[in-house]
């Protein structure tokens, strides 16, 4: 067997290992299954409906319910912020992704010298079948910020995802 080469210089290291706090099990379980679960937004919405209708607390008529419904299907046809900048990633740098990557017990390495942040880069995430969160590893306060800081970055989507209920916020706020 062929002996370890040593990292390259500059190598840095990132470990974020699962929190044990009663508090901190449940912020990491919560936000992990959130990352995970963004496929089921739509349904959550649909039962979120559901609730205030007529057949749940009755906070909306049938009415205000399908104007609702319909101004959130015409926005979703109309309205285009994927075209453009997008929303702010609020998601993206928030406490929120250092939380999915405790819950995976997450260690991430940069191989080389820090990155020069005046200058762009086009990352790929591997395996995304296998970490269906790869977001995750990209964003926080914690992991990306002590890997490459400075460099700010947005993700990319396939055109279909800005026209699925919950995926398209989703999408929008990474």
């Amino acid at each position: 067997m062929a002996p370890k080469k040593p990292p390259p210089p500059g190598t840095e290291e990132v470990r974020l290992p699962r929190l044990t706090d009663p508090v901190g099990q449940a912020l990491q379980f919560m936000s992990a299954l959130m990352f995970a679960s963004y496929f089921w937004f739509g349904p959550a919405m649909g039962c979120g409906m559901a609730m205030v209708s007529p057949v749940g607390l009755n906070l909306l008529g049938w009415r205000g319910c399908a104007a609702v419904v319909g101004a959130y299907l015409a926005q979703l046809l109309l309205y285009r912020p994927q075209l453009s900048r997008g929303w702010p990633a609020a998601l993206l740098y928030s406490r929120l992704t250092d939380y999915v990557a405790h819950y995976y017990d997450a260690t991430c390495i940069r191989e080389g010298p820090k990155l020069d942040p005046s200058r762009q880069y086009m990352f790929a995430m591997y395996p995304h079948g296998v970490y269906g969160v790869c977001r995750a590893f990209t964003g926080g306060v914690e992991l990306w910020g002590e890997l490459f800081p400075g460099i700010r970055l947005r993700w990319g989507s396939f055109g279909m995802a800005f026209y699925l209920p919950g995926v398209r916020e989703f999408s929008l706020l990474a």
